[in-house]
């Protein structure tokens, strides 16, 4: 159905789509928690393909090879890039090496990796960020959440407002233990996200870093799913 979104004219259009597509992720997710229970090794795509999560103001997709255009467009932003774990776009060929070759890394991966932000009221799609959770240990059920949004974007809540939805996306479809998130130690925003969204300092990784010719300290913050159930005050049968 992600195919279709670019022909969508209104909110209802839009409530249409996600409630379709929510009732088809709700029967296929039933039906796998009961048939797998949740203390085996899992894989993304025996869940739920394709992705699309909403909140109050975005829809969360799977890229697309035509979103190359508005990624680089962010991605190439050196001030956008300052505290990420990954160098900034040169080229266009950059953000091509994201919208596929990464893309289809991950999916083979059965992560939940990478997913493009848009706004709701934007009907022309742009991507204005992108989020996922990746594997750290499939064993382990441990995923990690990553996320960038472009720069004119900042402080509006947007990271939050996605972060927030894309763990509640994992947590109620897949049987993941801990998300967990890594942040350079003078990343301001990006701690306070990870305290607005429930996750837990749990410790630093001194020197753990080096980029731009110095060493950085990351620091680790976490949840674990009993600790979201709580604060969401949601039941799960499982």
């Amino acid at each position: 159905m992600l195919e279709f979104l670019g022909h969508l004219n209104s909110s209802r259009d839009w409530s249409m789509l996600v409630n379709t597509e929510k009732s088809s992720m709700d029967d296929a997710n039933s039906l796998k928690f009961r048939a797998r229970g949740t203390t085996s090794p899992l894989l993304y795509h025996d869940f739920i393909s394709p992705v699309l999560v909403e909140t109050e103001r975005l829809i969360l997709r799977k890229l697309r090879a035509s979103d190359s255009d508005s990624i680089f467009r962010f991605c190439s932003n050196p001030e956008m890039t300052r505290y990420t774990l990954w160098d900034r776009h040169l080229t266009l060929e950059d953000t091509h090496q994201l919208t596929y070759h990464y893309v289809l890394q991950r999916e083979a991966e059965g992560a939940v990796d990478p997913l493009g932000i848009i706004l709701k009221q934007d009907w022309q799609q742009e991507i204005i960020g992108t989020i996922g959770c990746h594997w750290v240990d499939q064993n382990s059920n441990c995923m990690e959440l990553g996320y960038n949004i472009a720069f004119d974007y900042w402080g509006k809540g947007i990271a939050t407002e996605a972060s927030r939805g894309l763990i509640d996306y994992v947590f109620r479809h897949m049987p993941i233990e801990r998300i967990q998130v890594r942040i350079l130690s003078e990343n301001i925003q990006s701690i306070r996200v990870a305290e607005k969204i429930g996750l837990v300092y749990e410790g630093k990784l001194r020197s753990a870093l080096y980029r731009y010719q110095r060493y950085w300290d990351i620091l680790i913050y976490g949840i674990l799913r009993g600790e979201w159930k709580n604060r969401s005050g949601i039941q799960l049968t499982e």
